[in-house]
């Protein structure tokens, strides 16, 4: 595991941008996490002004959402 801040302090999440996935039919967010919190399948919640969102983490760093093991044809 990598050192870093206690619990509380450090760098703050946040969200970069938003956009609709068409290919996979899902919304997709790019996001700073602290490390801590950088697993697959977690479950988060994200703040937009008063309103939060549910959202789950299905990739970390450069991992493919569309076709992870590179195994459909290309045109």
């Amino acid at each position: 595991m990598r050192p870093g801040p206690p619990q509380g302090e450090g760098r703050r999440s946040y969200t970069t941008s938003i956009a609709f996935g068409p290919t996979i039919g899902k919304n997709i967010a790019l996001a700073y996490l602290p490390y801590e919190f950088c697993q697959v399948g977690r479950e988060l919640q994200i703040q937009y002004f008063a309103d939060v969102y549910p959202v789950k983490v299905d990739a970390v760093g450069y991992k493919s959402l569309y076709d992870p093991a590179n195994v459909k044809p290309r045109s």
